[in-house]
């Protein structure tokens, strides 16, 4: 019923725009497709309608992944069917080879790749390098890979090559001779290059070398002058020199190579270093220097102390560095040692004690010394301190007594006395050291001068007494009267001494109010505790409150001085606040501590109080009584030491011998000298003397039978020394003969427990293997002791240059190192005749050739050569 009501040009456009909605719905847009894939007809459409076909093919270059695949879409209501075409690149395939050369794919064989073409060495491209993969295929053509060909080689001067063509193919070889007297440098043969030329030809040379001028060396092997190429000769040096360089010389085109060598003079190196000991070397190890033996501290050196650097080397044998041996050290009264031993070591101690009720003074151990004697003993004393009478002063530390050596004891002074002196006391040979301490009775000094009036002391100021303060005329005294010095100094308060004045009157009322104005400020005026200074005391002790007016005194601690001694030495409470105090302290100086006769102080520290010196006596003098004295608030510590001139007690006695002079005491830098009796040997200084420390250098001596049975050495012959009845540091020197090699020292020295070192065996010589020959070896059929012989023998394929033999000498195998080398033949000369067969020069072990003689040529010999260890075989033949 409303679509009749509607009127009729509403309806109208509505059929209309439906109309075009199934227009709009029937019709396609332009495909979109894969790369490389094209229409066949080429449409401007930009829409399609419903049921329209479209078909599409490949682009040039490419063809289709699958042959089956359907090529065509269509148009189904607003959308195209899925097209199956896909497309890939064409391939033109591999190309077929170029003889003598190839073809190459840089970027494949697909369409629009190149394809390079290359020629083997030896060959030339005639024709186009590249080929590109087009629709159709491979463009171009095949190059040509020609064989590359060589203009004639270059002449050179005295000499001519064969064959001679107008070219010469790549490979193709020619030969190089000389003219008569010169001489071929280079490589003979040389053939046509890749690049179309040849390589530089040999040269040929007058090649003379000069006698080598060699100082201090012999020729040994080669010709003699004049020298041309390839000859060689070897040197070796003097007897005495050393080479340096290769004596194995060659004569080259520019001369001997290498070049000829030195020989200087020879060097006997560093000598192993002695047990115990060493070897220094004042004019260094060159032939005709000298080594000079030392032993280490504790040591005595036992055969020679030098040797020389001969042609042979070091000469003499080692010394030996033999432990120092002290006798037994001295005995001591009321006391013994242990060990007993009859010999001491370097460095092995005894221990000394002492019989019951004696002290041991000194060291109690005691060690032998590198000069071979043990140091002074001490001393066994019957030491005994009898009981210090010190008054006013209790003991507070130490035994009681009896007292003997080394005890100690400390005593302080009973309350309000003050020490004089040391408290610590030590007993020692001369008594108690220091000497005992004086306790004297404190002084409080006196006391700051009251204003208006004075102390006055009755019973002086020592500890205990009473000091009084009175007032002038017209003054009262306020505070108190009386001080008394106690430990701390003196106690109380200060006083004061106001002035009395009896004409003024005041009016009750006033008075009264004045008074209690007064005493107010008196009580509320007061100051705090005050400071005490570095290095002082205060006087009272500080408290923590203190009314107005009142003072404190200051002093320096002990042991200090005031820096300016007319410094206040007081602060006063005023207005709650105290004075300055103008009292500075420092360390107190002792002084000098006096001259020491024969020596002096030594003051690390100063001289100021708390410092320590010691003394130091002169050369030969040693210190009698205290060596440290310390700097004490009353001046030095105890008394002055003495350097007295030092003393040796007697020097040990020795077995079998005696010395002199024979005296109780030895005064420093005396010496005794000891000699032996009955045949008997000195061993070691003959002569010791009294040293700084109180005792005798070197140790002494001994006395010894020594002799030597005559070295029984085989094979061997005596060369220096002695023939028969050897004593002490009697020597020897043995050599042995020749085929022989000493195992053991040449040079043996009679000494205390018989030959030093022991006799060497003299043992038949070995070479030893010879050093491995490069493509060969050495045979040795007699083996490798004196007298045998080796012979060198090259692999196949080499061939033997220098010695075949090498004799086993005295000084190793004599002669050089033979070489192998390999076996090379030159381009064989015939003349009037081809090579037909065979490879091209040059030419090795086992290579074979075969020649032919020309037309009209009639051959001598036979074609077929081999290149054999001593040349062609058979030889050339001639075509005649």
């Amino acid at each position: 019923e409303k679509m009749r009501d509607t009127p009729w040009y509403t309806l109208l456009i509505l059929l209309t725009v439906l109309m075009k909605v199934a227009e709009v719905r029937g019709q396609c847009g332009r495909p979109s497709v894969g790369e490389n894939i094209v229409m066949i007809s080429d449409f401007s459409n930009q829409t399609f309608p419903n049921g329209s076909t479209i078909t599409f093919k490949c682009s040039t270059g490419y063809v289709p992944v699958n042959s089956l695949a359907s090529r065509t879409i269509i148009c189904v209501g607003t959308e195209w069917t899925k097209l199956d075409l896909n497309c890939t690149k064409k391939s033109c395939g591999p190309l077929p080879d170029i003889p003598n050369g190839k073809y190459t794919y840089p970027d494949g064989n697909l369409f629009g790749a190149t394809a390079v073409a290359e020629c083997n060495e030896g060959y030339l491209l005639v024709g186009e390098k590249t080929r590109n993969c087009r629709e159709s295929g491979w463009d171009g053509r095949d190059p040509v890979c020609e064989v590359v060909k060589c203009e004639p080689p270059p002449t050179i001067q005295n000499g001519t090559y064969d064959p001679i063509e107008e070219f010469y193919n790549y490979n193709q070889a020619v030969t190089y001779s000389c003219s008569k007297d010169y001489t071929l440098v280079g490589e003979s043969t040389i053939a046509c290059l890749a690049n179309g030329s040849f390589p530089s030809p040999p040269q040929c040379l007058l090649v003379q070398c000069e006698t080598p001028n060699i100082t201090n060396a012999v020729r040994v092997e080669g010709k003699s002058p004049p020298y041309g190429y390839r000859d060689f000769v070897r040197y070796e040096c003097n007897k005495g020199y050393i080479m340096k360089g290769e004596g194995y010389l060659v004569c080259d085109v520019n001369g001997w190579n290498p070049s000829p060598p030195e020989c200087i003079k020879a060097s006997c190196g560093p000598l192993p270093d002695i047990p115990n000991g060493k070897y220094t070397y004042p004019d260094g190890n060159l032939l005709g220097a000298t080594a000079v033996a030392e032993c280490n501290e504790g040591y005595l050196l036992v055969g020679e102390k030098t040797r020389n650097c001969r042609e042979s080397g070091w000469d003499g044998r080692d010394p030996v560095c033999e432990v120092v041996k002290c006798e037994p050290p001295p005995t001591i009264q009321n006391g013994t040692y242990d060990p007993i031993e009859e010999f001491y070591n370097y460095n092995q101690a005894v221990t000394y004690s002492c019989s019951k009720d004696y002290t041991l003074v000194g060291e109690s151990t005691i060690a032998c010394l590198a000069n071979g004697s043990f140091p002074s003993p001490p001393q066994c004393l019957l030491v005994q301190c009898e009981t210090p009478n010190i008054t006013n002063a209790v003991r507070v530390e130490g035994k009681s007594p009896p007292y003997g050596y080394r005890d100690f004891v400390r005593y302080k002074c009973n309350t309000g006395y003050t020490m004089k002196g040391e408290g610590y006391l030590v007993c020692d040979l001369n008594g108690w050291n220091p000497p005992p301490p004086e306790c004297n009775k404190k002084s409080c000094g006196s006391l700051p001068d009251i204003l208006n009036g004075k102390y006055t002391y009755p019973d002086g100021n020592l500890f205990g007494a009473t000091a009084v303060a009175e007032c002038n005329e017209g003054y009262s005294l306020v505070g108190d009267k009386n001080r008394n010095c106690h430990e701390s100094g003196w106690d109380g308060g200060h006083p004061e001494c106001k002035a009395t004045d009896s004409s003024t009157t005041f009016h009750p009322s006033y008075g009264i109010t004045i008074i209690a104005f007064l005493v107010s400020i008196v009580l509320l005026a007061q100051c705090g505790k005050h400071s005490v200074g570095e290095n002082m005391i205060s006087e009272p002790a500080p408290r923590n409150e203190y009314p107005e007016g009142f003072k404190v005194t200051f002093s320096c601690s002990t042991g200090y001085v005031a820096v300016s001694s007319g410094a206040s030495r007081s602060i006063t409470c005023e207005r709650s606040q105290w004075t300055t105090l103008a009292l500075q302290c420092k360390k107190k100086t002792c002084g000098s501590p006096g001259e020491v006769s024969n020596g002096k102080y030594l003051a690390p520290d100063g001289i100021e109080f708390g410092a320590i010196i010691t003394v130091q006596c002169n050369e030969g003098y040693m210190a009698v009584g205290p060596q440290r004295r310390s700097c004490l608030a009353n001046g030095w510590d105890g008394r002055a030491a003495v350097c007295e001139q030092t003393k040796c007690l007697p020097p040990p006695k020795i077995q079998y011998g005696v010395y002199e002079p024979e005296d109780e005491t030895y005064g420093y830098n005396e010496a005794v000298t000891y000699s032996c009796s009955g045949g008997k040997t000195l061993i070691g200084e003959s002569t010791i003397t009294c040293s700084s420390d109180g005792t005798f250098q070197p140790p002494p001596p001994q006395c010894l039978l020594i002799t030597c049975d005559k070295p029984d050495i085989k094979n061997a012959g005596r060369v220096r020394g002695k023939s028969s009845f050897y004593g002490y540091k009697d020597f020897v020197q043995y050599e042995c003969n020749e085929g022989y090699t000493m195992e053991g020292e040449d040079y043996l020295v009679c000494d205390v427990n018989g030959w030093n070192p022991p006799p060497p065996k003299c043992i038949e010589k070995s070479c030893g293997s010879l050093v491995e020959l490069p493509n060969g070896k050495y045979l040795t059929p007699g083996g490798i002791l004196f007298g045998a012989i080796a012979f060198a023998q090259c692999n196949e394929g080499f061939r033997l240059s220098g010695p075949k033999t090498r004799t086993c000498q005295d000084d190793g195998w004599d002669g050089r190192q033979a070489v192998c080398e390999v076996v090379k033949c030159k381009s064989p000369d015939v003349k009037n005749a081809v090579r037909v067969e065979g490879k091209s020069p040059p030419y090795g072990y086992k290579d074979f050739v075969r020649y032919e003689c020309k037309t009209l040529y009639k051959m001598k010999g036979t074609g077929n050569l081999t290149c054999e260890v001593n040349g062609w075989n058979p030889p050339p033949p001639e075509c005649i």
